[in-house]
């Protein structure tokens, strides 16, 4: 989450006693976390419990939600042999299918390249067997720490010291739906996001979570006369202003609910993550946690700086990121005509999730998912005479990879900046802009300060083709001439020789 509570704002916040409120996925989030690290965080939250507050919502959906993420987490390293051999399968299925077509054609040496791929899948296999040998240790760890659950613990123990709120009756729920019905209308926060919720809800009330929810918060606020300190792991545009570029990034709280706030209390709303959460209260009340709970609780910090001091640039650049564009496919989907080549311009800073973190001993590695904007010069073939290349803004996904030796023993600087390694990988085309044509090459007589980059025909700047004189020619206009299948470009009717033009006929 990009958005951050200032420290300095926790630390008055903190002086007056605040209510804590913590939504479904702040708990259930706590089981995705390593053994030592789940168990820090509890402490803290047991050192503060007469300050928690959960809000009868959130406990039926951590109720409704504790048994499938247990089980998810109790299988999360099963998944990763099991995703393996997946694809190792798929592609070893492949493989075979495309040798058995080589055979046939009795290209040279295919057997022998045949046998090196069989031999490259079954290493990846043993791979896979072995990962699953070295992490047995760790496996037994997080099955003990989901088998005693102290997660559930801690919920039934706010339950029977009477820090959850009572649930609203069906008169008050009704009113809550008809109420959510006009504010989603309007798309007044929170919860409308979860409109499409309704798809696979037959009772259509599991929308109204996160406003049950709120509502719950307000009428708690009003009851208290505290400041709220709520935290939340949403990060959608209900409860957010996004980022226009990248609207995946939180940049604060909508407006809307500090208004709705301020009918209830005097008092301030805060709104946090859990890791933000915990980072201040550990310095706000000397908590000692450990340094491996530290870096993995801020993991989305440490792998921040790192990117910053390698430069995200220069780790693009070095990357597959220009073979996957040109080759993968995908780009092409995107493009009107023929691509030709990539040229990688800029990058925006990555907007990064982790997804998990693994120490082992003095050795880390961080892993997720990105998003960035790269600005690239595309050329597009128009046909083997000429091209265009234009300014393309290519918004794409992938994965990321921060590996990285540390040294525990110390209090700062814990990374070893010359260990680090980033890799990036498994890319995935969001969405393409274009920012307009740069250049156009032509034949070698082509000349450059004659050209109007505009339709001749009607003015259009959008070009999509050209005449035989290499005047620019819209989508629109070209219906009204014929297309040189070899050539590529433009004419009347009566010169054309069939599919070709008369000057490429006559070179047939």
């Amino acid at each position: 989450m990009s958005y951050s509570y200032p420290f300095e704002n926790f630390r008055a916040l903190w002086d007056l006693e605040p209510l804590i409120i913590s939504d479904t996925n702040g708990l259930l989030n706590i089981y995705r976390f390593s053994p030592g690290t789940t168990g820090d965080i509890l402490k803290i939250f047991e050192q503060i419990s007469d300050q928690i507050w959960l809000p009868a919502q959130v406990l039926e959906e951590f109720n409704r939600n504790h048994k499938n993420v247990v089980n998810k987490e109790r299988n999360k390293y099963r998944e990763v042999k099991a995703e393996v051999e997946r694809i190792t399968d798929r592609a070893k299925n492949d493989f075979e299918k495309q040798f058995l077509k080589f055979g046939k054609f009795r290209f040279p040496q295919v057997k022998e390249l045949g046998s090196f791929v069989e031999s490259a899948i079954e290493g990846i296999r043993s791979k896979s067997q072995e990962y699953e040998s070295q992490i047995t240790e760790e496996v037994e760890k997080n099955k003990a720490m989901l088998n005693e659950d102290k997660v559930k613990l801690f919920v039934d123990a706010l339950v029977q010291n009477g820090r959850v709120g009572n649930a609203y009756s069906i008169a008050t729920l009704l009113s809550i739906f008809s109420e959510g019905e006009k504010r989603y209308e309007y798309q007044i926060p929170p919860g409308y996001n979860d409109i499409g919720k309704d798809k696979d809800d037959p009772t259509k009330r599991q929308k109204f979570g996160d406003l049950i929810l709120w509502k719950q918060i307000l009428d708690q606020a009003r009851i208290c006369q505290k400041p709220i300190i709520f935290i939340t792991m949403d990060e959608k545009e209900d409860w957010w202003v996004l980022d226009e570029k990248n609207k995946h990034v939180p940049l604060r709280p909508r407006d809307e609910l500090f208004i709705e706030f301020k009918e209830y209390s005097d008092h301030e709303l805060a709104l946090m993550s859990l890791t933000q959460f915990v980072r201040h209260i550990t310095q706000i009340n000397d908590i000692i946690i450990g340094n491996k709970t530290y870096l993995e609780l801020n993991s989305d910090l440490v792998s921040r700086d790192l990117i910053e001091q390698a430069d995200w640039s220069v780790i693009m650049v070095g990357s597959d990121l220009t073979s996957y564009f040109i080759h993968s496919g995908e780009l092409q989907d995107f493009l009107d005509n023929s691509l030709a080549d990539v040229e990688l311009e800029d990058f925006s800073i990555p907007n990064i999730t982790i997804s998990s973190v693994d120490i082992d001993e003095d050795q880390v590695v961080i892993e997720g998912r990105f998003e960035s904007e790269v600005e690239t010069i595309v050329t597009e073939s128009y046909s083997k005479h000429y091209s265009t290349k234009k300014r393309v803004q290519i918004t794409i996904r992938g994965s990321i990879s921060l590996e990285f030796t540390a040294d525990f023993s110390k209090e700062e600087n814990l990374v070893e900046a010359e260990s680090v390694e980033v890799k990036v990988g498994g890319f995935e085309i969001l969405d393409v802009g274009y920012y307009g044509v740069d250049s156009k090459d032509f034949d070698d007589d082509y000349d450059n300060e004659d050209y109007n980059e505009s339709c001749v025909d009607c003015g259009n700047p959008n070009i999509s083709y050209f005449m035989e004189n290499d005047d620019p020619i819209c989508q629109s206009c070209s219906i009204c001439y014929k297309t040189c299948s070899d050539c590529g470009r433009l004419f009347d009717s009566g010169m054309m020789g069939g599919a070709f033009c008369i000057s490429c006929e006559g070179q047939k």
